[in-house]
């Protein structure tokens, strides 16, 4: 019988300790990281779970894995929803970034796997991730980036199936990306990935049957083939060409009439600037903290992303109401909660391209100083309050307030 992840990780233990026990110890190789990709109704589901109750009876150590995972934790709920058209995220980039977190909070375990002398066939992975997302308008460079840093398949096992008979199968339609327009977008981004050498194809048109032989053939195969003794993480390269790290820059946002000033206060004491700011300036103050208690840093961070862009529209009609508003716990903030343990910078900055970009950043953080100094924000040279009010206040003046900027790798440089 298929067991899910976690019993089958428990099973690998107990087959080897028995092989201890008899003399016989497990080979120190490590597993390898197979992934099935393809359309909705290509077959995957079935076809992974069929070649894992086959190699398991073959003698291997197999393990099923399935992504989206609709049980996690924090992130399942969320994704079933928006699958099934129930969802209140509707912001795309959001829904993205909690895809990722969903990948993301799974790894350790498969790692893990891997590192037993496990093969783990997973049930769509990043390809479809970038893929869906790129489908729906945003550019690669935000689509690719929150995966980077995953585990890298050995081998992808690409479904190939025909639009006419995919539309021909089961239950067709019950989600919200199963249309055949859509369907086709998602076929053309994720053709970049199948020029990548790991990929191979098999024909999914075919009867079941005739899929599993091709499966199996190809498997055995790469079980066969020699393969690194650790398992390598994904790099930029891995998602296909860009035009440049630049290519996402994004239209300022526009408004029809002069709109509220935007400014962000962060770090110890920003609640009480803000208030001062607030009541001097007849200002909304908006708190973004969201609650990431005990969360890994990566999750911390794709979480506090995710509530930012769906929390930004919020902002946006606020200030084309001509209402001045100021922030508290926006990007400073976060990335000074998860710059030291994630340390990759390009990472971090671009959860936040796309955001609004406040008309003034104000940190009191010293950690956050050389940050801020490159990205011209205010850090208070005294700890007047009047004083840095003050300056708050000059620099707002003369704002173009039918236009506002967003984050990009041009103002928000770590």
């Amino acid at each position: 019988m298929l067991r899910w992840l976690p019993g089958i990780r428990r099973s690998v233990r107990i087959r080897e300790m028995a092989a201890f026990a008899s003399g016989d110890a497990p080979t120190r190789r490590r597993g390898l990281l197979i992934v099935f990709e393809g359309l909705d109704r290509s077959g995957k589901t079935t076809q992974a779970k069929r070649i894992v109750e086959t190699l398991n009876e073959a003698g291997h150590k197999a393990v099923y894995s399935s992504f989206p995972d609709r049980e996690a934790p924090r992130t399942g709920q969320i994704i079933h929803d928006h699958l099934t058209t129930k969802s209140s995220l509707f912001r795309k980039e959001a829904i993205h970034l909690i895809f990722s977190q969903n990948r993301w909070q799974k790894i350790d375990g498969l790692v893990e796997l891997l590192n037993e002398g496990a093969i783990v066939i997973v049930d769509r992975y990043v390809a479809s991730g970038v893929s869906y997302t790129l489908a729906k308008g945003l550019p690669k460079w935000f689509a690719r980036e929150t995966d980077v840093g995953l585990p890298q398949p050995d081998h992808v096992v690409y479904l190939n199936v025909s639009p006419e008979v995919a539309q021909q199968r089961g239950n067709y339609g019950d989600e919200a990306f199963e249309r055949k327009d859509f369907q086709a977008k998602v076929r053309k981004e994720m053709d970049e990935f199948r020029k990548h050498p790991t990929w191979k194809e098999v024909d999914a048109n075919l009867m079941k049957d005739e899929v599993h032989g091709q499966i199996k053939k190809l498997i055995m195969e790469m079980i066969e083939e020699n393969r690194p003794e650790t398992v390598n993480r994904i790099k930029p390269d891995y998602f296909g060409s860009v035009t440049s790290n630049t290519d996402f820059s994004p239209k300022e946002f526009e408004f029809e009439a002069e709109r509220g000033l935007l400014i962000s206060f962060d770090g110890p004491n920003a609640g009480v600037l803000a208030q001062s700011f607030s009541d001097s300036s007849s200002a909304e103050i908006i708190d973004l903290q969201c609650s990431t208690d005990d969360l890994p840093s990566r999750e911390k961070a794709l979480t506090i992303a995710a509530h930012f862009w769906d929390q930004h529209e919020k902002i946006l009609e606020k200030l084309s109401s001509g209402t001045n508003v100021v922030l508290l716990h926006y990007v400073p903030s976060s990335i000074s909660a998860v710059l030291e343990v994630i340390g990759d910078k390009k990472w971090i900055a671009a959860l936040f391209y796309g955001l609004p970009h406040p008309d003034l950043v104000v940190t009191t953080d010293p950690k956050m100083k050389g940050i801020a100094e490159n990205n011209e924000w205010i850090v208070p040279s005294s700890e007047d309050e009047e004083v840095l009010l003050e300056e708050v206040f000059t620099r707002s003046r003369n704002r173009d307030l039918r236009n506002l900027g967003r984050f990009t790798d041009k103002n928000l440089r770590l």
